[in-house]
This record gives structure tokens, sequence and C-alpha cells, in this order.
């Protein structure tokens, strides 16, 4: 049996997972996208390839708003959390989310190795991303805190996308693997066990791209400003 397009599976696992949570059957979904079921079925085994890259990028996309509209204000910490759990500060803690919900992986690198990338110690000691189905990159931390780029998804088969890559985050050679955490809702964390999380995550470094809640002064007042009103 042919070996599976990691994209293609990516893709149809995504698929099938929305058609779940919407209670469809294969058939209900055909009918409403007005395809056949068969190709319903297809699309979800990763069998078929229906416009898979623009398809593949804009739920990646969708899933990065989703992220922003997750994001609370919390005066006492001082900082900006995600409902699900997580601090919106910290790449690690978005990317894991990313690489959970499309089965990717999680990658970084120390900013000390990797001297050539556009995201090193100006901002943080190490930097983690998203990578799904080895073909897109996924960032919210760069696209949503620190605002460098306006799109949270790399297509690593674009040649333009490829140069921005290069630029942003150096050297491949540098990248490393980090291991996926499991996650505790927001409301379970304190701020020492937070500390201890990221440091079991991995071990080629803690990240430290945790930025202060002061780079985002300005949702900081317009959230204590809707909590007020």
């Amino acid at each position: 049996m042919p070996k599976l397009d990691p994209v293609l599976a990516a893709l149809g696992r995504n698929v099938r997972r929305q058609r779940d949570a919407k209670t469809f059957t294969q058939e209900k979904l055909a009918e409403k996208s007005g395809l056949d079921p068969a190709y319903i079925s297809d699309i979800e085994r990763g069998l078929r390839n229906p416009g898979i890259k623009k398809m593949m990028a804009n739920q990646l996309r969708d899933f990065i708003v989703r992220l922003c509209s997750e994001e609370v204000y919390e005066p006492v910490e001082g900082r900006w959390t995600f409902k699900s759990g997580g601090d919106c500060g910290c790449c690690t803690d978005s990317a894991m989310k990313v690489a959970r919900a499309f089965s990717g992986r999680v990658v970084g690198y120390k900013s000390s190795a990797n001297p050539s990338a556009g995201i090193g110690r100006e901002f943080c000691d190490g930097h983690d991303f998203a990578v799904v189905a080895d073909r897109f990159i996924v960032d919210f931390w760069v696209y949503r805190v620190v605002q460098l780029v306006d799109t949270p998804v790399f297509d690593l088969g674009s040649p333009n996308d490829q140069e921005l890559v290069r630029v942003l985050y150096g050297s491949e050679l540098t990248w490393e693997n980090v291991p996926l955490s499991v996650e505790k809702p927001t409301s379970t964390i304190t701020p020492h066990e937070h500390s201890q999380q990221l440091d079991s995550r991995t071990t080629h470094h803690r990240v430290q791209c945790i930025l202060p809640d002061s780079i985002w002064p300005n949702r900081r007042e317009h959230a204590r400003g809707s909590a007020i009103g």
C-alpha cells in the first residue's frame, strides 16, 4: 500500500474531527457540501486532494483566529491566558495547542545556537513553533504577540515563504523537536506550577519568549474597560 501524503492525512483527520464535533454522518456532510459520500470518505482517509494546500492553510489560519478569541486578561497575575489553558505570551503554549489540534509537532531552537534567526536574542533565549504535516509552520506568538508578520501560517512548499522562514527562524539544522506536554486548565496552574511545566517540557532549552503584559498595554486597558463596562 503506498505511503499516505502527510498533508492529505492531516487534513483528513481534521475533516473527520470537525464532522464528529457537529455529529454529522459522512452522508450528511456530503449532502451539505454537494459531494459524494465516497469522496468524503476518501478525503478523511487521506486519499483525495481537494485543493489541499489552500484548504489546509485556511484551516490552520481559522484555528489561530479561534485562539485569538480565547484570550482573557488575568488582572491578579497580570497576564493574558487562553480560556482553554496556557499563557498567550508563551510561544510554547500556543505551539502545543496547534500541534495537538492537527497532529503536528512542536519545534524549537536556542537563540545562541541559531544567530541568523530574526526571532532571536532581541526577543528571547529560545523560540518554539508548530510544524504541521511537515509542510506548514504555524506561529501564533510571532503573529499575535510580537506582530512581526501579517500571517501565522507559512507554507514550506512556497519559495516566497521559504525565504521568509529562513529570515525568521534561521538555520533548520538548529531546530529540535520539543516533547508535547500534558496541558492543565489555566485555573489550576499557579505561577510556580507554570514555571515547573516549562522546565519539564524540553531538555534542549527552557522557553524564554514569555513576554510581560506590558507588551500589550492597549489590550490590557481594553480588557479592564470591558470588565468595568
